[in-house]
């Protein structure tokens, strides 16, 4: 869920403004300044980490620091340890992952911070309103749905589970829409062609993973809801 947020060093101002929590005009009116607080957030409170390290450790350095932070630290450290009994991913398909996260950052990064321009009133903009409220929704959707994988066996127990509740009861590929919620609503608050292509690769990526995924749950289980579409809700 997340190279879209690793990111270059910034512009020294943009940096020393978002540094301190964004309280100047600079940092109130560029999409970076608001996504990084909302990082931060869900760092302190998912990894429950905001107590020992410190705000300085926390917030010190550019939005595209924390990013990788909230991102390499949730997802590549700590989600891992929290599958049940999870199986080996190849070291081919590790390494094809990182290389993808490493120039998307990148090409996130550097387009945000030295390329990307918005007038002083644009976190008051329909658009990034909107965006940054899907980005938040998805985000709340894709961490809820993994919290349902996770926890479909108990201890001891073994074999395949149906997932429920949540916006599994509508796709099958609940955790899947929620990321690609999350970043389309962060291209739309973003506005440049950088984050929409981030956002058509997830979409692709993930909608045929969820589709292979899908037809395995019809094939394993015959009770398997069949009202249940494969990734967007009451479309595909």
């Amino acid at each position: 869920m997340g190279a879209a947020r690793a990111a270059l060093t910034p512009r020294p101002d943009l940096a020393r403004c978002l540094r301190w929590g964004g309280h100047c005009r600079l940092a109130q009116s560029h999409p970076a300044g608001l996504f990084h607080r909302a990082l931060c957030t869900e760092v302190r409170r998912d990894l429950r980490w905001g107590s020992r390290l410190g705000r300085e450790e926390l917030l010190s350095g550019s939005p595209g620091k924390q990013g990788t932070l909230a991102v390499v630290t949730g997802e590549a450290l700590i989600f891992p340890f929290l599958i049940r009994e999870g199986k080996p991913t190849p070291f081919f398909t590790f390494v094809l992952a990182l290389l993808f996260c490493v120039y998307n950052g990148y090409l996130q990064g550097r387009s945000l911070s030295n390329y990307a321009k918005y007038p002083s009133g644009w976190l008051k903009d329909p658009r990034f309103i909107t965006g940054f409220i899907g980005w938040l929704i998805g985000m709340a959707v894709n961490i809820h749905s993994d919290h349902i994988l996770r926890n479909l066996r108990k201890p001891g127990e073994t074999g395949y589970k149906i997932p429920r509740g949540g916006m599994f009861e509508y796709v099958s590929g609940a955790n899947f829409f929620g990321e690609i919620l999350e970043w389309f609503g962060f291209a739309l608050a973003c506005c440049t062609i950088e984050s929409l292509a981030f956002a058509l690769c997830t979409l692709f990526i993930l909608g045929s993973r969820a589709k292979q995924h899908h037809q395995w749950y019809l094939e394993k289980f015959e009770d398997y809801p069949k009202n249940r579409k494969i990734v967007i809700p009451f479309v595909y």
